[in-house]
């Protein structure tokens, strides 16, 4: 009968750094899907979509990405000052 050997080095611990490089990466992760799922139900209404065409149409706006910067900044100085 043959031997099988491993491959992999010996078991390692984790150092602080790894577990918090590792719970950054999860975080930054959580938040991109987050953010996707936000852009994605809001972005994806009929009502939302006709109020992008028509500030796109002002051509005081870029993108849609500058559109919702700004209105967030708008909104941001009219109701907290």
């Amino acid at each position: 009968m043959s031997e099988v050997s491993v491959h992999e080095p010996g078991p390692r611990w984790l150092t602080p750094q790894d577990v918090d490089r590792d719970v950054r990466a999860l975080s930054e992760a959580l938040l991109e899907q987050r953010a996707e799922r936000i852009a994605r139900n809001v972005l994806s209404r009929p009502d939302i979509q006709e109020v992008i065409r028509q500030l796109l149409a002002t051509k005081l706006y870029s993108n849609e990405e500058d559109i919702i910067v700004r209105s967030l900044r708008a909104m941001q100085v009219a109701v907290a000052p």
